[in-house]
């Protein structure tokens, strides 16, 4: 119920000021209270008990008579007495909060204060002080604690950084997380931005972009969202993605601007390796093309240079000059041989290669076109020693790593290239190896900073700016030493210089007895064949070599008329050599037509890029050879068909 009307006085009476503060009590719907504390006899206001959740009554009870009146929460009971021991000790707190049950069920928060007297000799005797409802205000923090540790727990679980720039006092917050993600010292999170400033490193190619796109957004854009880099502490790059949105005053004058920052390094590494990847493959089938057309010309060259070789005179100026036409053209199929594989994602068989050969043959390549300001030297002591892969594979691994040492010494310097033997260790006895041979390539350039030694290897990283280099030279030479059963390492002093060391597992030395150039022909007796190849050149080829070899030629560029000659008079043709890859009938559709009309019928397929094995035994050939061939390989091969 509520207290007594408060009877006016005169505004000067000496009761004015008493009726004063009960009105303003009763304005402010606070409750008051009084303690004797020598009595320990407690008054409540009216107000008071009603917000303890108590219906009025009695006014003044012993301290223990209230508390055991009261229903408070268990857990701020002791808080209470701690209160109530504050104001016997005259020392403060002389303010508490708790919790009381009220009639409906539910607690609400209430706030107490006071004020202590004490008597001459410095005793406490009395308190007294006013009883607030902060039932709502306790519930609109914990709502917005509770909103907080909510935003705080998503942004967590985002892995985003947090950051608010308030442009009056360019004052500027950053999330231990954003600190993290620009890889600086963590420290107090709102410091002017001139200081952030100073501790972010953006990617110098970056800055104009960023200063733009945050200017942007300030001069009117709502919102910005862009990607850039920052520099870690250990030189190193990362992307970041920033997003940002500005809210201004009633004059649409910019006041804050606030937003996330993620790392997204890792997600624009793996969208690059793929566009790369794909431009990979596209390159791949590019280059499947384009290495068969460069096959069918190389079978014209080594071909007809195959003819011209064996018309021409023994020690002749003539013959010299075909042999080195010759020794070119094979190395040309080498690496087409190489290019078709990569194209179709496939891998050739291993064959011992002698080492310094072919070391020695790519830097007779590479002093053509050093620099004049480049001196190379060569150190080569590998004798006849051998390892098991492929020519193109040495020749590629040399040529890449001193193409990385000549581009590292802008300034001129010194290539040493050298060849050693190393002999198995006792560990190393029960393998195939029996020793390593070591292939040094040194340079005295400006050497590699330690913190990327060990990433020189990884696909796609470089140093050199975005039209410099692709990043896939060294990783190249790390894959094929790889795929050699090796192992390359580097060591580097700044401004000395850096020194690749490749180690290949050694297999039986390379046989110094001399090979005929070419092996004795097969001749043939007059036998009909029947040729088939879309390009002319390499026709009229197999019309010249198959009559230097003793059979009969009946040669067509058309897979169609082909098929109508054969049609016609299947038995008087005693073998079948065919091209694959031709408009109209391909080769496999082309023996397998043939087949059906006569199935004993000997076919050899050549061709640069041959297809896989099909289902239909009638569309294999007998046997197939890869372009370009030889006269002989040509001679051998029929000879066993039509034996």
């Amino acid at each position: 119920m509520p207290d007594d009307p408060i009877k006016p006085s005169s505004f000067d009476s000496p009761d004015a000021n008493l009726e004063r503060l009960t009105l303003a009590l009763d304005g402010s719907n606070d409750g008051i209270w009084d303690w004797d504390i020598p009595s320990n006899m407690l008054w409540h206001s009216d107000r008071s008990q009603l917000l303890y959740g108590l219906e009025i009554g009695a006014s003044t009870r012993p301290l223990e008579a209230w508390v055991q009146a009261v229903k408070l929460h268990p857990d701020d009971i002791p808080n209470v007495f701690i209160f109530a021991e504050s104001f016997k000790s005259g020392e403060p707190p002389y303010e508490g909060h708790w919790r009381a049950l009220h009639p409906d069920g539910k607690y609400r928060w209430i706030s107490v204060r006071g004020r202590v007297v004490k008597n001459a000799d410095g005793v406490a005797v009395r308190a007294a002080g006013s009883i607030s409802d902060i039932d709502g205000l306790m519930q609109a923090q914990a709502a917005l604690l509770e909103s907080e540790k909510r935003f705080s727990l998503a942004v967590a679980g985002s892995q985003d950084g947090i950051w608010d720039w308030r442009l009056e006092d360019n004052q500027m917050f950053l999330s231990p997380r954003c600190q993290e993600i620009y890889d600086i010292e963590s420290g107090a999170e709102v410091q002017s931005r001139d200081i952030w400033n100073a501790c972010i490193r953006l990617h110098p190619d970056d800055v104009e972009a960023a200063c733009s796109t945050e200017q942007k957004c300030l001069d009117g854009e709502p919102s910005f969202d862009g990607k850039w880099r920052v520099l870690t502490r250990d030189g190193s790059e990362r992307w970041i993605r920033v997003r940002g949105i500005c809210e201004r005053d009633a004059q649409g004058r910019a006041r804050r601007l606030a937003g996330s920052v993620t790392d997204i390094d890792a997600q624009v590494r793996a969208e690059a390796k793929l566009a790369m990847a794909q431009r990979l493959e596209a390159t791949g089938i590019l280059a499947g093309g384009i290495a068969h057309d460069f096959n069918n010309i190389l079978a014209a060259i080594l071909g007809f240079g195959e003819v011209i070789h064996r018309d021409s005179k023994p020690d002749s100026q003539l013959r010299r000059d075909v042999e080195n036409i010759l020794l070119a053209g094979e190395r040309g199929k080498s690496l087409v041989g190489k290019i078709l594989a990569f194209s179709r994602n496939s891998t050739a068989a291993k064959e011992p290669v002698q080492v310094q050969l072919v070391v020695q043959e790519t830097l007779k390549l590479l002093a053509a076109t050093l620099p004049s300001d480049i001196e190379l030297m060569a150190d080569l002591n590998g004798g006849q020693a051998s390892i098991l892969g492929e020519t193109t594979q040495v020749h590629q691994i040399v040529m890449n790593l001193a193409t990385n040492a000549v581009q590292a010494m802008k300034g001129g310097g010194r290539l040493k290239v050298s060849l050693t033997l190393e002999e198995s260790a006792a560990q190393e006895q029960e393998s195939q190896a029996i020793g390593h041979v070591l292939l040094k390539v040194e340079d005295t350039g400006g050497g590699i900073a330690p913190h990327i030694l060990d990433k020189i290897f990884d696909p796609f990283f470089t140093t050199k700016s975005a039209s410099g280099g692709s990043g896939l030279g060294l990783s190249l030479v790390h894959g094929l030493v790889q795929d050699l059963g090796g192992s390359v390492s580097v060591s580097s002093v700044i401004a000395q210089g850096a020194t690749f060391t490749v180690r290949l597992p050694r297999c039986d030395d390379a046989r110094t007895e001399p090979t005929a150039p070419f092996s004795v022909l097969r001749p043939g007796s007059g036998e009909r064949v029947l040729v088939v190849d879309d390009e002319e050149p390499l026709v009229e080829l197999m019309q010249t070599l198959l009559r230097r070899l003793g059979y009969e030629p009946d040669c067509y560029t058309s897979s169609i008329e082909a098929l109508v000659a054969f049609t016609q008079a299947p038995g008087s043709f005693d073998i079948v050599i065919t091209d694959e890859r031709m408009p109209d009938v391909s080769g496999s559709e082309l023996v397998q037509k043939i087949r059906a009309l006569r199935q004993d019928i000997p076919v050899l397929l050549i061709s640069g890029n041959p297809p896989p094995a099909g289902d239909d035994p009638l569309s294999e050939p007998d046997t197939v050879l890869r372009k370009p061939i030889s006269m002989s390989q040509l001679a051998e091969r029929v000879a066993e068909l039509l034996r």
